[in-house]
């Protein structure tokens, strides 16, 4: 009689079952994030793996950068991690002294009260009954027993105690260890932390200086040459405009030059009809020269007010007293306008200056 086999379906055939079955609402929802994903751009996926590789180089030269300036604190993290799993262990090993000492306490308390019950049966020895004879034996048999456990318990409570103080001592041992390694830290990074101000303190001097010995003499040929430049160009203007009026002036005046000429022979004539009718023996009234007016010899005519304040003598500086001036100019009130893009240059010059210098004094002077 032959049994028939169960029929056992092959993987193709539950696959085939599988992709016929038709697809449910919450596998063809738009809200999955497969859904989302579908949707993205070639772009963004690539800039996607981009942003991903380039934050896992940046994590790794991060922690390079860290061990090469000994501020790394994964070895930190590490022996905090050994500490709570030490303290962990020493809160079990204070649980099993405790369980130890309990088992101590009751055996040494059993061996009590059997020894006790010994006591007072020897007290009434004479007055035994056929029981108290066998509870008597039975407890000097149970004797060793008793002693057996106790010490057992004992020992074990020794070990257990050994074992607690060793792992108090391992966990002190890495708490201050860890405490001496933070402290470390704690100082390379400040460390660290004042070579980088240093730094940007140099730089802002090299910025100075660099703005000072170079960008500032450029500005000021360059503000010379604009200025001068709308000067030339303003000049030129002016010129332009007097020569139209000069010639507008020469045409006005060839007018007027001719209407002169046209009175002076009319008064010309006058007078020689004059010097005719006039008898001889009269002559003309001689012009008396003002004294008032007119200076004598030996005298100085009086000084204009202008002239006369510039007659004054000025007193002549000392070279401190100009430095000591420019100096003090340099700490004064005097409202300076200046542009909004040459601050930010001196800004940044200064910065780059300050940092240049304090990254040179730091490779000079960094400890070997």
């Amino acid at each position: 009689i032959s049994k028939s086999q169960p029929t056992v379906p092959s993987p193709t055939q539950s696959t085939t079952a599988t992709s016929t079955a038709p697809a449910t609402a919450a596998e063809s929802s738009t809200t999955l994030p497969s859904h989302a994903d579908s949707r993205r751009s070639d772009f963004q996926k690539r800039f996607t793996h981009f942003l991903d590789n380039f934050l896992i180089h940046a994590s790794r030269i991060g922690q390079q950068v860290n061990q090469y300036t000994g501020t790394d604190y994964s070895g930190i993290e590490n022996l905090r991690k050994e500490i709570s799993s030490q303290e962990q262990k020493v809160r079990q090993l204070r649980r099993s002294v405790d369980e130890a000492r309990t088992v101590h306490h009751d055996a040494y308390a059993q061996q009590t009260a059997s020894q006790r019950e010994i006591v007072a049966l020897l007290e009434r020895k004479s007055s035994w009954s056929p029981t108290d004879l066998e509870r008597y034996m039975s407890l000097v048999r149970s004797e060793h027993l008793n002693e057996q456990s106790v010490t057992s318990a004992k020992s074990n409570l020794d070990a257990a105690e050994n074992s607690l103080e060793e792992a108090r001592s391992l966990l002190e041992r890495l708490e201050r260890k860890q405490y001496h390694e933070e402290q470390i830290w704690s100082d390379t990074i400040r460390r660290n932390s004042t070579w980088v101000t240093f730094g940007l303190m140099g730089l802002n001097i090299v910025l100075l200086l660099a703005n000072i010995v170079i960008f500032e003499p450029w500005r000021r040929k360059k503000i010379a040459r604009d200025v001068k430049g709308l000067l030339d160009e303003k000049a030129a203007v002016e010129e332009q405009r007097i020569a139209r009026g000069r010639v507008v002036d020469v045409s006005e005046k060839g007018v007027q030059v001719d209407e002169a000429e046209l009175k002076s022979l009319e008064e010309f004539e006058k007078l020689k009809r004059a010097e005719e009718e006039r008898p001889f023996d009269a002559a003309p009234p001689a012009e008396i020269p003002d004294r008032a007016s007119t200076p004598t010899s030996g005298e100085m005519l009086p000084l204009e007010p202008s002239e006369a304040a510039g007659a004054q003598p000025q007193p002549v500086r000392s070279q401190w007293e100009f430095y000591q001036d420019a100096m003090s100019d340099l700490f004064s009130e005097r409202v300076v306008q200046m542009r909004k893009v040459d601050v930010n240059n001196i800004a940044l010059q200064g910065a780059a200056s300050g940092f240049a210098i304090m990254c040179l004094v730091f490779v000079l002077l960094r400890p070997k």
